[in-house]
């Protein structure tokens, strides 16, 4: 029987019904959190985890794009442990590069939206690198001052941008474009004009990091927590 439109459901539409919403009880936990709000980015914890998942986000995509454009039969490479060895070592030396990428970009959106303490922001964003550098042991095939040096590596691109006017974010990725690419595992005989190729690759994630921490950053709040690394214990 019919009703209202607000009324009772007729029995076929209650079946429906019981079905849609037993069907939701299996939705994976991962379906639902795509219309989850992300985190706020607020606080020192949630930006070196945003610092960590982005710059090795943008070298591991780096690394693996460039082997697809300049190896033919780049599934069987993928393959290949003398590959993996390559690729593996490519990461994590290019990690600090692409730490230092991020970092000055986050820099560069906090100054913008903070003022003109740039010194403090780059002081308290020098801990963030430091925590983050320390959440990994050394990496195979590197000194033991691997970690250390890379803090010290960002360290100074920050304290170099703190005392310039910001820059776009695209001109970024061009900073150690060349020890980047080096460092990526294809013969070099292959590499040809792959340097520009590299940088664009590397500037695209990039400003995709940048537009994330847009959406995802309270400036202020965060602002005020870095100030608050720096302050005299």
């Amino acid at each position: 029987m019919r009703v209202g439109k607000f009324g009772r459901c007729r029995p076929r539409m209650r079946v429906i019904l019981s079905a849609a919403a037993e069907n939701a009880k299996r939705v994976p936990a991962v379906v639902l959190g795509l219309f989850r709000k992300p985190d706020l980015i607020d606080t020192p914890l949630a930006l070196c985890d945003f610092l960590d998942a982005q710059a090795a986000f943008l070298v591991q995509k780096t690394v693996y794009e460039h082997a697809r454009h300049t190896a033919g039969a780049w599934r069987q490479l993928f393959q290949e442990k003398e590959f993996q060895d390559a690729a593996e070592r490519a990461r994590w030396g290019n990690y600090p590069i692409g730490l230092g990428h991020v970092a000055e970009m986050v820099l560069s959106v906090l100054r913008r939206a903070d003022g003109t303490d740039a010194d403090r922001l780059a002081t308290g964003l020098e801990e963030c690198i430091r925590r983050v550098c320390a959440r990994y042991p050394k990496p195979d095939a590197y000194p033991e001052d691997f970690w250390q040096d890379a803090s010290a590596l960002v360290a100074r691109r920050l304290r170099s941008a703190a005392s310039a006017p910001t820059r776009p974010v695209h001109e970024m990725a061009g900073e150690s474009g060349r020890e980047f690419f080096e460092r990526l595992p294809i013969h070099q005989a292959l590499r040809g004009n792959d340097p520009d190729y590299v940088l664009n690759t590397v500037r695209s994630n990039l400003l995709q990091a940048h537009d994330t921490f847009l959406r995802r950053a309270e400036p202020a709040a965060l602002a005020v927590s870095l100030y608050s690394l720096t302050a005299p214990s």
